[in-house]
């Protein structure tokens, strides 16, 4: 069974009130129950909106972005319930149906059919339900802390940006890698030549398919 408890809360609901005796003396005492429910979503941030915060408060605000990084984090996880949700109903839809249906009877195709003497006959095929599929669980996304999203990503993005100034050009600058590839863009005009501009859209086409941009 999911454990769902990221997402609950516990509250105390009365079940019955107080009962007094004609003396006003308490007789029996309220009774409450904990009934657990989903807590309704909070406020959440996209991977767009860590990005701007990133962008305009490094280094200043770290206590800014981490607060930005934590609400994305959290919307992963709510985005994650409803995507849950929407797959519990269907699965056990589909379940009931299979559980009704399946391997019931569905329909007759009747075929004419023309015998070696040239005489009519007609030959009934049941035809019967088949199961429908059942679908596929969505995969929920680890609980990572701030600092674990932030190291992950940093690094993955500056291995990225490294794979294409490594690749793009000779020097390994980022100066000699946009001035690489305007020399391409050049030559194609003026010359007709595009042969430097095909092999440098090969290599960032193999770069996105080893590291694809994430988000």
């Amino acid at each position: 069974m999911t454990d769902l408890a990221y997402f609950e809360q516990t509250n105390s609901v009365l079940v019955s009130a107080p009962e007094y005796n004609e003396d006003g003396e308490l007789s029996a005492p309220a009774v409450y129950e904990d009934v657990v429910s989903i807590k309704p979503r909070p406020e959440s941030k996209t991977l767009a909106d860590v990005d701007r915060v990133m962008a305009k408060h490094t280094p200043s605000r770290p206590d800014v972005i981490d607060g930005c990084i934590a609400l994305y984090l959290d919307g992963l996880q709510w985005d994650w319930l409803e995507s849950y949700q929407v797959w519990v109903d269907r699965a056990a839809t589909a379940e009931a149906w299979n559980e009704a249906n399946a391997g019931t009877l569905s329909h007759v195709v009747t075929e004419r059919v023309i015998n070696d003497d040239e005489t009519i006959s007609y030959v009934d095929t049941e035809v019967f339900h088949s199961a429908v599929a059942i679908p596929i669980e969505p995969t929920r996304p680890d609980v990572q802390t701030t600092t674990d999203w932030f190291e992950s990503n940093i690094n993955y993005r500056d291995e990225r940006q490294a794979r294409y100034i490594r690749e793009l050009s000779e020097e390994g600058t980022f100066e000699k890698t946009i001035g690489d590839m305007l020399d391409a863009v050049v030559e194609m005009l003026l010359l007709g030549n595009s042969d430097k501009l095909v092999g440098i859209a090969t290599k960032i086409n193999n770069i996105k398919t080893d590291i694809p941009k994430r988000g």
